[in-house]
């Protein structure tokens, strides 16, 4: 068991990440084992609703007008806060990627619930909300830590964290805020490429097809304006009431294929 363990621990804590927020440390297999000696580890499943996955992030980066909250919409309303800065239109669009992307799959890489706050995959619980499925977590707890009411059933090895992701499994200690810092994550379908700092990079999207189709099927409510900065486009949609046109907006045939 120790010997396949220290072989997981090898593959899985294998790559650097240069991020410059976040100090990067490499694990020894010692450092892992005091990490986990303090820790439990558990799978959980978030239903869509049960955490607001952006307020933290708005309140890291002081954004409180009106605008920008929708941000934390888990409607239509979400396509508002296109109205807003530039940084809040580009999480918008990570979200938009991540719907997109499990629309029509299953969650390849649960989200990592650790600090009472999601991270990586505050975008993806989002997605999940939006399209109304349930999404899978890692939950780490420290030992004295009351057990939240979505964990589901322990983890007690390295085996068994890599049973809950599909693909190919990366482990990631960080220095950030004087904490440390623990974050999994798997390189499965779509998500397949490195960025240049180290990060899963998100898949292409062709936006001119994205907005197209936005733009067909919202056919009712109030309508709204605003320049889609990544791709240049000027959108005009409507925020249409009817819940089921989120699920028509986020189809999986958007993503370029490379």
């Amino acid at each position: 068991m120790e010997s396949t363990e220290l072989n997981l621990f090898n593959n899985i804590f294998s790559k650097k990440i240069s991020d410059d927020v976040m100090k990067f440390i490499t694990p020894s297999y010692d450092f892992w084992l005091n990490f986990k000696k303090n820790h439990i580890f558990y799978k959980g499943t978030l239903k869509p609703n049960t955490l607001s996955t952006q307020i933290s992030w708005l309140k890291d980066r002081n954004f409180t007008d009106s605008v920008s909250k929708c941000l934390t919409c888990s409607d239509i309303n979400l396509f508002r806060a296109c109205l807003g800065s530039d940084l809040i239109q580009l999480k918008v669009n990570q979200i938009i990627i991540c719907a997109i992307s499990i629309s029509n799959a299953t969650i390849f890489s649960p989200p990592t619930y650790y600090k009472n706050n999601i991270h990586p995959g505050k975008c993806l619980v989002h997605a999940c909300t939006l399209l109304k499925k349930d999404c899978p977590i890692l939950i780490i707890l420290d030992s004295d830590e009351s057990v939240p009411e979505f964990a589901e059933y322990k983890l007690e090895t390295l085996q068994d964290i890599q049973n809950i992701y599909k693909g190919k499994l990366y482990g990631y200690f960080f220095k950030h805020n004087n904490e440390i810092d623990l974050q999994f994550f798997s390189k499965y379908s779509n998500y397949n490429k490195f960025d240049d700092i180290g990060w899963l990079g998100d898949p292409t999207i062709n936006w001119e097809k994205f907005w197209n189709n936005v733009t067909k099927l919202t056919c009712d409510g109030e309508e709204i304006q605003f320049k889609h900065l990544e791709s240049n486009i000027d959108v005009k949609m409507k925020l249409d009431p009817n819940p089921n046109v989120l699920k028509d907006i986020f189809r999986e045939d958007i993503i370029v294929k490379v």
